[in-house]
């Protein structure tokens, strides 16, 4: 039995055919499906991969994994001049399985959803908030609202990546055969460091912002970058060291150059592998975060795994992660930097926020979350053994 998956997807190919991707959709997330299904027919926009291209690529290709090659394209008016090539491809995919898993709310979920076969039944997994996205207009955001709710109404299955938060804006309806939630990160227990009764901090401090693809400002980047200004300017010693990469990086450098702090704020790129990525945090003093919008976000959860203190918005799923006290209004720059030269005047809460981070991170280890997640896909299998139809 095959699932058909959908979601924000961006895939590299090479010469021999075999798919690469820069973000969560590699064959390790894949697995997760293929527990359950015998096959992941996996919708991506898809490029040839530039041998030149400096990318940290993760592989996707391998055995039970079909990509459905969409055309590649950026925003609206890519989509509209690709429309004709998107229409072939989902008229071509949407047989090719025996139900749908859409990941919402995106672009590429809402067009398999409206081209999709009625008769196929279909689970969504609600991963972020369309009312919060910044790059989206007042309408567009209208729009997305209606389809995720429109797609939970209809659905034989809802999950959440969040325990409340996204549930209130988009409640699972009666209908629905079965309610889960659970995070998509993958922590193993071997991953979540043990309490350190030594906890130093560097001079100067390191601070960590990760969004791995930085196409905008939604992650607060310009925020946390007037805030390490601020902070040299109160006497305090701190540097900021952004993972990911993309569009927007050479604009950020500029900003922060122009701020006069050029040579405190450092991108570093993408980090591709896991290990690689915990440690790096390890390596880090505090995370600031201050994204605009959230479902549950995967970086503070690794974070915490590490022992990393962090602070954040008080957006989304965030709340269901960190003490209120570590919150802050997204826009809220002299909030920041004040928090951020008070926790450098107290070590031993930063010892405490470590502590505190690595108890709650254990709620979302692997052990916890695969058995929701596998519960979550046998049901759907079930509704195709059992021939139910989602409802029309």
């Amino acid at each position: 039995m095959d699932v058909l998956l959908t979601g924000s997807v961006h895939l590299y190919k090479d010469s021999d055919g075999i798919f690469y991707s820069t973000t969560v959709y590699d064959y390790e997330f894949l697995e997760r499906y293929l527990k359950v299904f015998d096959g992941v027919k996996l919708v991506g926009k898809v490029r040839m991969l530039d041998q030149k291209q400096d990318l940290s690529l993760k592989v996707v290709s391998g055995p039970g994994v079909t990509i459905i090659e969409f055309p590649w394209y950026r925003g609206i008016k890519g989509m509209i001049s690709k429309a004709p090539s998107l229409i072939r491809c989902m008229l071509k995919a949407r047989s090719q399985c025996d139900c749908y898993i859409f990941r919402i709310a995106q672009i590429e979920s809402f067009l398999m959803f409206l081209f999709r076969k009625r008769k196929y039944p279909y689970a969504v997994e609600v991963v972020n908030n369309p009312k919060t996205l910044e790059e989206l207009s007042k309408v567009q955001k209208l729009i997305n609202v209606f389809l995720v709710k429109r797609m939970i109404k209809k659905a034989s299955g809802v999950s959440y990546v969040t325990k409340k938060s996204l549930q209130a804006d988009y409640p699972a309806r009666h209908s629905a055969q079965f309610v889960e939630s659970y995070s998509s990160v993958d922590i193993k227990n071997s991953d979540i460091v043990l309490p350190d009764d030594n906890y130093e901090i560097h001079t100067p401090l390191k601070i960590v912002h990760v969004s791995n693809a930085i196409e905008s400002d939604g992650k607060g980047h310009t925020t946390l970058i007037d805030a390490l200004k601020k902070v040299k300017e109160k006497g305090y010693q701190a540097e900021v060291f952004f993972v990911g990469a993309g569009t927007k990086v050479s604009e950020f450098e500029s900003y922060a150059k122009n701020r006069g702090i050029g040579d405190s704020v450092h991108f570093i790129g993408r980090i591709s592998g896991h290990k690689d990525m915990l440690d790096f945090l390890k390596a880090c003093d505090l995370m600031v975060f201050p994204s605009k919008s959230e479902g549950l976000p995967r970086t503070i959860i690794e974070a915490m795994a590490v022992g990393l203190p962090c602070i954040s918005t008080n957006v989304g799923g965030i709340p269901e992660l960190l003490e209120r006290r570590y919150l802050f209004s997204p826009l809220d720059v002299e909030g920041f930097a004040t928090e951020v030269c008070r926790l450098i005047d107290n070590p031993k809460e930063l010892e405490e926020m470590s502590r505190e981070n690595i108890k709650r991170a254990k709620d979302y280890s692997s052990d916890v979350l695969t058995e929701r997640r596998t519960t979550f896909y046998k049901k759907l299998k079930r509704c195709v053994e059992e021939g139910r139809k989602c409802m029309q």
